[in-house]
């Protein structure tokens, strides 16, 4: 228990200590009990203040009032009163310890989950975001609270895209799929993407979008499915290609041509197989420009 004579020390007191609970008569010389507690609340409005006045001080009530005072305790008091008036002040900290605590492992976690995630408001303006969607996207935290996610749309679809997705969020509370956006140096990233709905009492409150960048995933990807049905040496369609067309219940009536080489086997014994694969190159373009 720290005690001080009058409101300078108090606050003075309150600027070292930095106490849990602030007890405060109203009438004291120097600095009056309502103007430190004034003081308090500015530099930490979570302190919590119990004040003391007698019954024919009810101005000095409502000023108690207007400020934010936590407890208020008529004098002349009982000791069960004023303890009374702390252990309500009491259970009030440890639940507001609890939730900050709380507060603080989701953070913690947030921050260091791999996947990026953004929260937005039920207006779609972004609150939060975490590392990891900051450096998928590029932008600093800074940047993008309290924007849209149409702040780094890449205009890759059109307004029905969006409309589809919005439609199935509010019906069914949830959407999946892959987005393309851009980041804020330009270039393009595609990121897996869930967007919840997060309600409180049947009404949405926020809105919690969760996603993975599949950039490298989706490239690679696309390079397998081109080496799958192509030539490695010249890019032109292979058997598989040709085979895929045949198992396609609605493919069109096409053409086969097998083309032989005359003295092909020469140009590898004489001047090795390098030259051969230049002589295959030149074919393989010959023949893609004479046909569709």
């Amino acid at each position: 228990v720290i005690t001080a004579s009058n409101g300078d020390e108090g606050f003075r007191c309150f600027q070292e200590h930095h106490p849990d609970i602030v007890m405060t008569d109203i009438y004291m010389p120097m600095m009056d009990g309502i103007e430190m507690a004034k003081k308090i609340k500015k530099c930490d409005s979570s302190v919590p203040i119990i004040v003391t006045s007698a019954y024919s001080q009810p101005d000095e009530f409502l000023r108690s009032i207007e400020i934010g005072i936590d407890g208020y305790v008529v004098k002349p008091f009982t000791k069960d009163r004023l303890f009374g008036a702390l252990d309500r002040i009491l259970e009030m900290l440890m639940v507001s310890r609890k939730v900050k605590m709380y507060n603080r492992l989701v953070e913690n976690i947030i921050s260091h989950v791999a996947d990026g995630i953004v929260v937005t408001d039920t207006f779609t303006e972004i609150v939060m975001v975490n590392p990891a969607f900051c450096e998928m996207i590029g932008y600093e935290a800074e940047e993008l609270i309290g924007q849209k996610p149409s702040f780094y749309k890449s205009h890759t679809y059109d307004s029905s895209f969006y409309a589809s997705m919005w439609n199935q969020i509010m019906t069914e509370g949830e959407w999946k799929g892959e987005v393309v956006n851009r980041r804020k140096d330009g270039s393009l990233v595609i990121i897996f993407l869930t967007i919840m709905a997060l309600k409180e009492g049947g009404e949405t409150i926020r809105y919690i979008g969760t996603c993975r960048d599949i950039t490298r995933e989706k490239s690679f990807m696309d390079e397998a499915s081109y080496k799958a049905i192509h030539d490695s040496l010249t890019g032109v369609y292979n058997r598989q290609y040709l085979e895929s067309l045949a198992l396609d219940g609605d493919v069109h009536p096409y053409a086969l041509m097998v083309i032989d080489l005359d003295g092909f086997k020469a140009v590898n014994d004489t001047y090795g197989h390098a030259t051969g694969d230049k002589v295959l190159l030149e074919v393989a373009k010959g023949l893609e420009e004479c046909v569709r």
